[in-house]
C-alpha cells in the first residue's frame, strides 16, 4: 500500500512539474529592447499650422460664383513654398445691404479651391484696404452682425482647412483700431457675436492683449481656448506700435482694460499664448528684431506664423546675421533659425521598454521634447507599428535582413494630447501592448503621428499628413523607427 501511496504521490509530482513546466513556458518570455540613437538636426520641416504665410486679397463682387478662380490658382501658385495663407476678403461692396447668393458662392468657391492643396487659411473680413475703415464700414452694427451670421454658414463649411479668424471685421485692414466699433460695447457685442457663429473647431483672435482682456471680462465667455492674438506691429518698437503702452503703464485684475508696458504684455503672452496662436507681422528695421532680441522676444510669446514678405528690410537682416549658440543652430542664418522654429518643432529624445516576467504586457515610454517657439495647439493622431523582421540571429537584433512584414499596430491617439507639448519641454508618451497578442520573433517599433483630416476631396494632398520630426531618421510608411524589440517565448 506504501509503495502505491509513494507512485501516486511520485506520478503527483511530475504531473505538477510538467503542468508548472508547461505553464512557465507559456506565460514567461524574455524581452530585448535596443533603443534607437536619437540626434537632433536643424533641418526645415514641412508641417502645417506653422510658418511663414503670405497675403491674398479678394474684393467680393455680386459676380458668377468663380469669378476669382484664375486669381486663386495664381495665388496657390504663388504661395507654393508657405503652408499657411492669409486670405483677406474685403465686404466693401456691401456695406449696406446682405451679401447676395453670389457673393456668398465666391466665398465658397474660394475656400473650396485653397482646399486642394496644402495650405491652411487664415482669415479676414473687413471693408477696408485703404486705411479709411471709418468711412467704408457699415453705418450700422446690426449689417457688420448679419454679415457675420452669413460669412460663418460659408467658413464652418471649411472646418478642415480654415485655421484662425482674425479680427472682428471692423477697423484699418481690419486690425481693429480706427473704428467706428471699438468702444467696449461695440466691440463686445461683435466678439460676442462672431464667437457663438464661428466653429469650435476654428481659433479665433484680436488684435492686441489689452482688447482681450477687455473682451474676455466684458463678453459671455466662460474660458479662453480659442481667442488669440495677431500683432502686425510686431517688434516694431518698445510699443510694438501701440501695441503696448509705456513703460509706466501696467494693467491689473481689476484695470484689465488698460495697456500693460512691453515687458508686462510679454509676460501676459506667455502664459496666454501656451494654449492659442500668436502671428503677424516684423516691422521696422530697429534692434529690437536684431535677431538675438528677435528670438527672444519671438520664443516668450510663443509666435507660430509670420508674414514672410513683410517687413522685408527685417527679413533681409534676418537672413544676413548669423545665429550663435550652445546647440545645432550656430552658425546658421537668424532667418533659417526663426523658420525652423516657428511654431511647434518635435525631437525624439529617448525610449526603453519595461517588462515584467509573467506579466501580461509590456510598456513602452518614449521621451519627445518640443523644441519650438509653440505648441501645436492640435491634438494629433497617432500610431505605433511592429514591423516583423526576418532575424540570422534570434537574439541579435543587429543582425537582421531587410525583409519586413507588417504584424502588429496600435492606435495611440489618446495617449498624445500633442497640443499640450509646450515649448522646452519633454514629454514622456506611455503605451502598452498585450504580449501574448505578439507572435515572437524581432520587430522594428515604429510611431508615425499623423494631422486627421476630415475632408472627402480625393484632390486633397495632406490627407492624414504625417508629422515630421527632428531627427535624423527616415520616414518610412511605417513612420519613424524608434528601436527595435526581439520577444521570445517560454524559458
Amino acid at each position: 500500500m506504501k509503495k502505491i501511496i509513494l507512485v501516486l504521490i511520485a506520478c503527483m509530482s511530475i504531473l505538477i512539474c510538467i503542468f508548472t513546466f508547461s505553464w512557465i513556458n507559456k506565460n514567461y518570455y524574455t524581452i530585448k529592447y535596443t533603443s534607437n540613437e536619437f540626434k537632433e538636426t536643424a533641418q526645415f520641416l514641412d508641417n502645417p499650422y506653422c510658418g511663414w504665410y503670405q497675403i491674398c486679397t479678394y474684393m467680393i463682387t455680386d459676380d458668377a460664383y468663380n469669378h476669382f478662380d484664375d486669381l486663386t490658382n495664381r495665388y496657390i501658385k504663388t504661395c507654393s513654398n508657405t503652408r499657411l495663407a492669409l486670405i483677406e476678403i474685403n465686404l466693401k461692396n456691401f456695406n449696406d445691404k446682405d451679401l447676395s447668393d453670389n457673393a456668398l458662392k465666391q466665398m465658397d468657391r474660394i475656400l473650396t479651391m485653397w482646399n486642394n492643396g496644402k495650405h491652411h487659411l487664415i482669415l479676414r473680413f473687413m471693408y477696408d484696404w485703404d486705411g479709411k475703415a471709418m468711412e467704408t464700414e457699415p453705418s450700422n452694427i446690426s449689417i457688420i452682425k448679419k454679415h457675420m451670421e452669413q460669412t460663418s454658414q460659408i467658413v464652418n463649411l471649411h472646418t478642415d482647412n480654415v485655421y484662425i479668424l482674425q479680427g472682428i471685421f471692423v477697423g484699418n485692414h481690419a486690425e481693429m483700431n480706427n473704428s467706428n466699433y471699438m468702444s467696449t460695447d461695440s466691440m463686445t457685442i461683435l466678439a460676442n457675436h462672431l464667437d457663438s457663429l464661428i466653429s469650435k473647431d476654428i481659433f479665433l483672435s484680436v488684435r492686441t492683449p489689452q482688447q482681450l482682456r477687455t473682451i474676455l471680462q466684458t463678453a459671455s465667455i466662460p474660458e479662453n481656448n480659442r481667442i488669440g492674438l495677431y500683432n502686425d506691429g510686431m517688434l516694431g518698437s518698445d510699443l510694438d506700435l501701440g501695441t503696448y503702452g509705456a513703460a509706466s503703464d501696467t494693467f491689473t485684475e481689476e484695470n484689465y482694460a488698460s495697456k500693460g508696458n512691453r515687458t508686462q504684455e510679454l509676460d501676459y503672452q506667455n502664459k496666454l499664448c501656451k494654449n492659442v496662436p500668436n502671428g503677424g507681422e516684423v516691422v521696422l528695421e530697429n534692434p529690437l528684431n536684431d535677431i538675438d532680441n528677435a528670438i527672444a522676444a519671438l520664443s516668450t510669446m510663443h509666435v507660430s506664423y509670420l508674414n514672410c514678405l513683410h517687413d522685408t528690410t527685417v527679413i533681409d537682416k534676418w537672413k544676413t546675421q548669423i545665429y550663435e549658440g550652445n546647440d545645432i543652430f550656430n552658425g546658421i542664418t537668424g532667418y533659417d533659425y526663426i523658420t525652423a522654429h516657428l511654431g511647434y518643432r518635435y525631437t525624439f529624445v529617448d525610449s526603453s521598454i519595461n517588462y515584467k516576467p509573467f506579466n501580461d504586457i509590456f510598456t513602452l515610454k518614449l521621451d519627445i521634447k518640443n523644441v519650438g517657439f509653440s505648441s501645436s495647439y492640435h491634438d494629433f493622431n497617432g500610431m505605433l507599428n511592429l514591423v516583423k523582421i526576418n532575424s540570422n540571429n534570434a537574439m541579435d537584433t543587429k543582425k537582421t535582413t531587410n525583409t519586413e512584414i507588417f504584424s502588429f499596430s496600435k492606435d495611440i491617439t489618446t495617449a498624445l494630447y500633442t497640443s499640450d507639448w509646450q515649448p522646452n519641454s519633454v514629454v514622456t508618451m506611455d503605451t502598452s501592448f498585450p504580449i501574448q497578442s505578439i507572435e515572437e520573433g524581432v520587430y522594428d517599433i515604429y510611431i508615425k503621428i499623423y494631422n486627421q483630416n476630415n475632408t472627402d476631396n480625393n484632390n486633397h494632398s495632406e490627407k492624414n499628413e504625417v508629422i515630421q520630426f527632428a531627427n535624423d531618421i527616415p520616414l518610412t510608411e511605417n513612420g519613424y523607427k524608434i528601436g527595435t524589440i526581439h520577444i521570445k517565448q517560454g524559458i
